[in-house]
């Protein structure tokens, strides 16, 4: 339980200090090894509302890493019940 919580303040510290792809891996292993969805949507969205840029083949849509990590939650959340069903 410590080792996710300790994932947990890296993954906010990351919001925060570092660009996108330092922020991905941590996410990643919150939605991998805890159940914390929302979380990793929260934080997504943090920082989205920070840093994110509109991107223009995507129709001027901003959030993309909230986008991104909104349908690996979906697919983790299926996949876990459906596997450990």
């Amino acid at each position: 339980m410590k080792k996710i919580h300790a994932v947990l303040g890296l993954y906010f510290i990351a919001v925060f200090t570092t660009p996108w792809f330092v922020v991905l891996p941590f996410g990643l292993a919150l939605l991998a090894f805890s159940e914390r969805y929302i979380i990793v949507l929260i934080g997504a969205f943090i920082f989205d509302t920070l840093f994110g840029a509109p991107v223009p083949s995507l129709g001027g849509i901003s959030y993309v890493l909230t986008l991104l990590f909104l349908a690996l939650s979906l697919l983790t959340f299926v996949l876990r019940r459906r596997l450990l069903e």
